[in-house]
């Protein structure tokens, strides 16, 4: 989920560039993604932030805002902003348990008074936008992958009070061994990205 509206583009420009180096990808939720970096069977993960600095050396890639997508029908659709404390008795629908975003988003609704009533946990942000469509329940979503969404199946607000931050790192392990290609990967990263944010500011 986390790279999946910009890093095929990222992948393109580095094979474009290093041909002689090949990545293999491997999708999973960010709590796995750090377990196969701080065990070496990844070189190298995309993960939210915060992460453990005494395991993992790191750089920002995105940060983003949450956003809440509705069914077209539901009664919050026309809103710009929602409060979470407004979804206390919403049906949510959530990424599973392997993406930390599930853990960050049931914390954030139980420090504000309520447990959510989670009816779908997927690892598909398509796959929820869908059971968004089909007015299963709720979601909440970071806004770049709100843009890939539907905006005929489904209608998306700020998330506020609180704001969620989605802040996305690329991580490897602080004492491990890096290859030539994997350095390379990074570095092309952190130009790649240190130049996205200077067109943004």
């Amino acid at each position: 989920m986390a790279g999946s509206s910009f890093f095929p583009s990222v992948i393109k420009s580095f094979q474009d560039q290093y041909p002689g180096i090949s990545i293999k990808l491997m999708e999973y939720g960010a709590k796995k993604v750090e377990e196969h970096v701080s065990q070496g069977l990844l070189d190298v993960g995309v993960v939210l932030w915060p992460i453990d600095n005494d395991v993992f050396d790191s750089f920002q890639l995105v940060e983003d805002h949450m956003r809440v997508v509705m069914h077209p029908s539901h009664p919050l659709a026309a809103s710009k902003q929602i409060s979470l404390n407004e979804l206390s008795s919403e049906r949510f629908i959530l990424f599973n348990s392997e993406f930390a975003l599930h853990d960050r988003i049931i914390d954030e609704c139980q420090t504000i008074g309520f447990i959510p009533h989670i009816v779908y946990e997927s690892s598909q942000w398509d796959f929820i936008g869908k059971m968004v469509a089909e007015n299963l329940g709720i979601a909440m979503l970071p806004a770049r992958i709100c843009q890939l969404l539907d905006s005929g199946e489904v209608c998306t607000a700020a998330l506020c009070e609180p704001i969620i931050p989605w802040r996305l790192a690329m991580v490897w392990k602080r004492s491990g061994y890096l290859s030539l290609a994997t350095r390379e990967w990074i570095a092309f990263n952190k130009q790649r990205f240190a130049q996205k944010e200077e067109q943004l500011d």
